[in-house]
């Protein structure tokens, strides 16, 4: 919080001790991130879309294509603009709830 009480809108990330301590606004990204996983997992490629779009506002798009690119994605359809889960999605899953627990 700044001295006049507004609070700074940038993300600070400190690593202290192998931890990353984020603050409100990347733990509401890493829920979003999660729901939209879980969407997806279950077929839901609109219902992810959406997810990352709540997560990530006007970034969402980048992150999905992040996600594609790290290959935790794959295109279901061209045509369509839609995207599945790959294998590797377990991994990132389990690794973004061990940072949170």
């Amino acid at each position: 919080m700044l001295p006049n009480g507004d609070v700074p809108m940038l993300i600070v990330e400190e690593l202290v001790e192998g931890q990353a301590l984020v603050n409100e606004f990347a733990d509401h990204e890493r829920r979003m991130l999660l729901l939209a996983l879980a969407r997806l997992e279950r077929g839901d490629s609109v219902g992810f879309d959406y997810a990352l779009w709540v997560g990530y506002g006007d970034g969402w798009r980048a992150k999905r294509v992040e996600l594609l690119r790290s290959g935790y994605l794959s295109i279901a359809s061209q045509r369509e603009g839609t995207v599945r889960a790959t294998e590797r999605i377990r991994e990132l899953k389990a690794s973004m709830e061990r940072v949170a627990a």
